[in-house]
């Protein structure tokens, strides 16, 4: 008799590890509390408009990196969905100038030098890494967990050439590479280009380094294809999902996970229980606060979270098909707005024209985007809805008189409009704080980032995967993570980890 592996969250952590759960010969369960899968990786309608909440772009969406494999493992794309990026982002500075991150390095290079002579030396420097990064060794085939003597020999060997330059990536903040150049546009522009200048360069590196390299690219249908095409993998291979189901508890016999009950009090029994779901409302919540790891304690009492956003979301009855399709960050904005404790002193949008199923033809979605950590912010406001509803009216009247001053007439075109907030993302996925990352990692803590277990103490049978477990988050992670935990299984039941590909 098969044994069974019963999974908490359908989002892309959930849906990976149900796929490679059953593609090494156990049953598969998936216990969502949403109405559709997908979790973070979402997306909504608006009228004829679709709105993404999730995925500009995609790592490993291309031939050459480790995580293509593992998305093709899956099912999740066809590589005529793809489409490459012209550049990752553009900037518009106050004195009007460009900078525009191409995603191609030579070409990257050669603006750069145009713009900023002077800063010829970090320029080189920094298409110098971009060039390095497809040769940095990433140890993902094999779940960290199940490292012997050998593997870890193996490593420290491919490692060797490169050790420098992940020193200098993992030990140098975005922030103090960025001071580092005299331009003051590309100064600024390499401090937001990623939210968050405190993180480690590796961060930055990586994210170009898998645009020039074609493996940045963004997938026809976004976020909601993305996860409708791994669920429809997980079901036709036998996998089951029940949505509207929203895990009450985590049931524990002896200190050994054996099962769920639901909130409306049925239980399911099995041989091994995966969270991929909140890790605060799993330890705290289904779990009771019984199991908890000093690491785990510390990261939610210590470190701090990656900015969450608000997001501005219009359907426009204008072509955009001829304007850039990366984010576009334009500063200073005509006016200010004060969000909390955030002052919005830019304005980042990006269009979706690109994407023929976004918007009806010849229309246009835009979102625009403002990060920040304000979430204590937004659950005190939600709690009065005229408040809450208020602010975001205020928020999206400044969001349109600013695109009316990039793109003048457009007030008459906006047929959509839609405002999230941190509240929508704990609403609608349970994300502690309203977050849609984790902890920023910076030089300072990664090495207590790269430690974080997917296992409790005194718990047998029980894994959690996603975001949490492998800071600071994103798709790729739900994947990898995912991938790790069943590879532990099938280690415990002395059998050979298999996937599609092998």
């Amino acid at each position: 008799m098969r044994k069974k592996i019963t999974i908490i969250g359908a989002g892309i952590a959930g849906l990976t590890a149900g796929c490679y759960a059953i593609m090494n010969g156990f049953e598969a369960e998936i216990f969502e509390s949403h109405s559709a899968s997908g979790g973070l990786c979402t997306a909504w309608k608006r009228g004829n408009y679709t709105i993404d909440g999730a995925c500009d772009w995609l790592s490993g969406s291309g031939p050459g990196n480790i995580l293509y494999r593992f998305w093709k493992e899956i099912d999740a794309f066809d590589d005529n969905q793809i489409v490459n990026h012209e550049a990752f982002s553009r900037f518009v500075g106050k004195d009007k100038r460009q900078l525009i991150i191409y995603a191609d390095v030579d070409r990257l290079e050669k603006h750069m030098l145009e713009l900023s002579p002077e800063d010829e030396k970090q320029i080189r420097l920094l298409c110098k890494l971009i060039r390095k990064y497809p040769a940095l060794p990433l140890p993902f085939e094999k779940a960290f967990e199940l490292y012997n003597f050998f593997d870890a020999v193996k490593l420290t060997v491919r490692m060797l050439p490169v050790l420098k330059t992940f020193n200098y990536l993992n030990g140098t903040t975005i922030e103090e590479f960025a001071d580092t150049f005299k331009d003051s546009l590309i100064r600024d522009s390499l401090k937001i280009l990623l939210a968050t200048p405190e993180y480690s360069l590796f961060g930055l590196i990586s994210s170009l380094g898998l645009f020039c390299g074609k493996s940045g690219g963004y997938i026809i249908g976004g976020a909601r294809e993305l996860s409708k095409r791994i669920e429809k993998n997980f079901r036709d291979s036998g996998g089951i999902i029940h949505f509207n189901s929203k895990v009450d508890k985590i049931l524990v016999e002896d200190n050994r996970a054996t099962g769920l009950k639901l909130m409306d009090g049925t239980e399911h029994r099995c041989d091994y229980v995966i969270s991929a779901a909140d890790m605060h409302t799993t330890l705290y919540s289904m779990l009771d606060g019984n199991y908890l790891d000093p690491v785990h304690v510390n990261l939610f009492k210590e470190e701090r979270l990656a900015p969450s956003c608000v997001q501005v979301s219009l359907g426009v009855n204008i072509d955009l098909t001829k304007e850039p399709n990366c984010m576009v960050s334009i500063y200073p904005t005509s006016e200010t707005l004060s969000i909390g404790n955030t002052t919005i002193e830019n304005i980042s949008f990006r269009n979706f024209a690109i994407d023929p199923t976004m918007a009806p033809k010849g229309k246009t979605v835009i979102t625009v985007r403002y990060s920040m950590n304000e979430y204590a912010y937004w659950e005190n406001l939600y709690a009065n809805k005229n408040d809450y509803k208020a602010k975001k009216e205020e928020i999206l009247q400044f969001t349109v008189n600013q695109m009316e001053m990039i793109y003048p007439g457009i007030t008459e075109k906006i047929e959509v409009s839609d405002v999230s907030t941190p509240m929508t993302y704990h609403r609608y996925a349970n994300t502690w704080q309203g977050t849609y990352l984790t902890w920023i990692s910076t030089p300072k803590n990664s090495k207590k980032l790269q430690k974080i277990k997917k296992t409790v103490p005194g718990l047998d049978n029980f894994w959690m995967s996603g975001m949490w477990v492998m800071p600071p988050g994103g798709l790729p992670v739900g994947i990898k993570t995912s991938r790790d935990v069943i590879q532990i299984i099938c280690k415990k039941n002395a059998q050979k980890f298999v996937s599609n590909i092998n």
